[in-house]
């Protein structure tokens, strides 16, 4: 694959940003591990993978799946496991959580995935085999048609399960298996661990460009001018930046300016106070101003 630009100027056709504008009507069926599986969403071509803000590379993957269940005339959804894996294995781990589960929700609502699968990763998920995650979940429970992995999915108890094993799987429970390359940008393979990089340095030009619109975080608005984030979110350096505020469903509320501190925590600039709720973050602009001495008061 050749490296390509991200920039204003290459929306990718699956995910450009004005589909997270407006609110829309979600078509979306989110289930758990042990929640039957509605007719409708049943032989899905199904995207595997962690997804924790789904970034340019993921669109590969969803322009694959998109494709290929247009050819099956099949449902489309994404397996993805809440918590996330290393918040199961290291719940101590430094902050790393590009989105949480109601902005994948939203997202994909907005994208229009048929079907969002999340099991809750436990200690009986982790110590599912390779075998048992293909026969017993993909072909058993999810009757998976199709699925869409990257170069590098690993599956089953001790992410023994290669790419190699999935397409052997495949053969014997009849799903296709279809693997799509890395993308390569100046030289640097997308991941979400290379966003994650950019958030944490203070890069957000490149990290906004890479999730296109998508890097939605959640807080806790205390009523007053303070939002307080879910503490495994990754936030950038302090400072001050300029940020959207959706309610729940993804309305646009306000743009508001904050004073991000040391704290997983933010100041809203008066005059504007949110209410007490759950709210989604978006659309993260860095000022560059000084933010010290900033009060937490009404």
């Amino acid at each position: 694959m050749q490296p390509k630009d991200i920039g204003e100027n290459s929306w990718h056709p699956d995910f450009d940003a004005t589909l997270l504008a407006p609110a829309g009507t979600s078509g979306v069926v989110v289930l758990e591990a042990r929640q039957p599986v509605p007719d409708h969403v049943w032989g899905s071509v199904l995207l595997l993978g962690n997804f924790d803000g789904l970034h340019v590379g993921h669109m590969e993957l969803l322009t694959a799946a998109r494709r290929h269940a247009a050819l099956l005339k099949a449902p489309l959804g994404i397996m993805s496991c809440e918590p996330h894996p290393k918040q199961f294995f290291n719940p101590d781990a430094t902050p790393f959580r590009l989105s949480g589960s109601n902005a994948k929700q939203l997202i994909c609502a907005r994208l229009g995935i048929d079907l969002l699968f999340m099991p809750r990763f436990d200690s009986e998920f982790a110590n599912l085999s390779a075998e048992g995650f293909a026969s017993e979940l993909l072909a058993g429970q999810l009757g998976a048609k199709a699925v869409v992995v990257g170069e590098d999915f690993h599956f089953g108890k001790g992410r023994r399960g290669s790419v190699d094993d999935l397409r052997l799987f495949g053969l014997a429970c009849e799903f296709d298996v279809i693997v799509v390359p890395d993308l390569i940008v100046r030289g640097e393979r997308i991941s979400s661990t290379l966003v994650r990089s950019w958030i944490s340095s203070g890069d957000l030009d490149k990290a906004n460009a890479a999730l296109k619109g998508g890097w939605i975080t959640k807080a806790f608005s205390d009523g007053c001018t303070k939002l307080i984030f879910e503490p495994a979110t990754i936030l950038p350096p302090a400072g001050q930046y300029f940020a959207d505020i959706w309610n729940m469903k993804g309305d646009p509320l306000a743009r508001v300016k904050i004073y991000l501190g040391l704290e997983p925590t933010a100041i809203i600039e008066a005059p504007i106070t949110i209410p007490a709720g759950a709210y989604l973050v978006s659309a993260w602009q860095k000022l560059n101003c000084d933010v010290a001495n900033k009060g937490n008061a009404c």
